[in-house]
């Protein structure tokens, strides 16, 4: 049968991306034959493409009233259920549509859902076992989705996906060939190149994995859009290099600061990636034991004047963290305070204990402090980290804190009572810095 104005129009103006425009001529066509099942099962699918989920499954379940037998309307009410995360539900309507029949180009793009689903599943549980079984399903569901037709428009998003479960499989051999191919079926995308860096830097094959870097600089058209993240790749790998290599560490850390210095020194570099890099080239000075250059860094991000909100806290954060110790070794204590009343209104667990304990530490130090003014700063510590305990009892961090509070206190049988709520394995540091705190040892 001949396709009306209406379905010709909605068509063409569907095919154009004017969604809106077909979807009124959809409506038409529904005005003109309310037995339309095609026409419901139009417009529910625009209707999904514009986010009005509601209005989409009234439309699809409309669609099937009128062609229950038409699993093509069962496939598009279960990616609705998709969408609104009723996996259940959609499970179901895929199941339906499968037994009904449907085009073949729907049924790749089926088993690509079901796929993803399983996937879904996959990340929702913390069962090993359930766990392995839904990637197992997920890749076959992948792989039915391929076997349909030499031509598959989600080969991309499947074999990401296959990465994915790869990878949480620790099967990186398997993701590392499925990287390859998506290097090789999106050369031009920078993303495909850094997947397979990051695979091949998880195997420590650093020689393959800068050679991607370096093919990704030479090939790859979007790879001037991502200077950034190319440079914080480079330092990433020398880094890691240095780690695998304690002789030639200064050398690769050094090539890990110079490539992300370009970044610091560009005047297109934006300033929350300025933060970033020199917050990043901080942390290998400290590895690199220079200390003042790490300062520096640290400095020039403690004294931005920005607000302090959350897309640039974790850089104050570990700016604040990094002049505390520094401080804290050159013996400016008033400096350490300073920091340390600052990283407390940190939202961030690690820092803001920290800085409850070096508040106290720095008091104690400085030359004279009255007595009373270090006893209530560790008292208050002491406190601040008796509550955190009871927020969360596994907060071993705490726990760690407190008993060197005691032991800066010299309350030694309390600090041997508290080390001892740590795991064994975990206590020999704090049994060696309440020593030192004793007298009869070195921490």
């Amino acid at each position: 049968m001949a396709k009306s104005v209406q379905m010709r129009n909605s068509e063409k103006l569907y095919n154009d991306g004017q969604y809106e425009a077909a979807l009124e001529w959809c409506k038409k066509e529904i005005d003109r034959n309310p037995t339309n099942a095609d026409a419901y099962s139009n417009a529910g699918r625009i209707c999904l493409l514009l986010g009005q989920l509601k209005e989409a499954e009234e439309y699809f379940e409309k669609a099937i009233k009128l062609d229950e037998q038409n699993g093509e309307h069962y496939f598009d009410l279960g990616n609705i259920f998709f969408g609104q995360e009723r996996y259940d539900d959609a499970l179901v309507n895929y199941a339906r549509a499968e037994q009904l029949g449907c085009s073949d180009e729907t049924k790749q793009k089926l088993f690509y859902m079901v796929g993803l689903l399983n996937q879904a599943e996959m990340n929702n549980t913390v069962n090993q076992e359930k766990k392995m079984k839904q990637a197992q399903a997920a890749l076959i569901n992948f792989n039915k989705s391929n076997s349909i037709s030499t031509v598959n428009p989600n080969r991309y998003e499947i074999l990401l996906s296959s990465i994915q479960i790869y990878v949480e499989s620790g099967d990186f051999k398997k993701a590392e060939n499925s990287a390859m191919q998506l290097k090789l079926l999106a050369p031009n995308e920078f993303g495909a190149y850094q997947l397979l860096f990051q695979i091949l830097l998880q195997q420590q094959l650093t020689d393959r994995a800068e050679s991607v870097l370096e093919e990704a600089k030479k090939f790859c058209q979007d790879a001037t859009n991502n200077v950034e993240e190319i440079a914080f790749d480079y330092a990433l790998l020398y880094c890691f290099m240095a780690e695998q290599n304690p002789e030639l560490q200064k050398t690769y850390y050094s090539k890990a600061i110079k490539a992300i210095n370009g970044l610091v020194i560009s005047k297109d570099t934006s300033l929350i990636i300025k933060c970033n890099a020199e917050m990043t080239m901080a942390e290998i000075y400290l590895k690199m034991d220079y200390i003042e250059q790490s300062m520096t860094c640290s400095l020039w991000v403690a004294n931005l004047n920005v607000a302090e909100d959350e897309e640039y806290a974790i850089f104050f954060d570990k700016a604040y963290y990094i002049l505390i110790e520094g401080y804290l070794l050159k013996q400016e204590f008033e400096k350490a305070t300073y920091y340390s009343l600052k990283l407390k209104k940190s939202d961030n667990i690690f820092y803001r204990h920290h800085a409850y304990y070096s508040e106290a530490y720095a008091e104690m130090k400085k030359k004279d402090a009255p007595k009373k003014v270090v006893d209530d700063l560790y008292d208050r510590a002491i406190a601040y980290f008796a509550n955190a305990m009871v927020v969360n009892q596994s907060d071993f961090l705490a726990v760690i804190y407190r008993t060197k509070a005691y032991a800066d206190m010299g309350k030694y049988d309390k600090a041997d009572e508290m080390r001892k709520k740590l795991p064994v394995e975990a206590q020999q540091s704090l049994v060696e810095y309440i020593n030192s705190k004793r007298g009869g040892g070195t921490p």
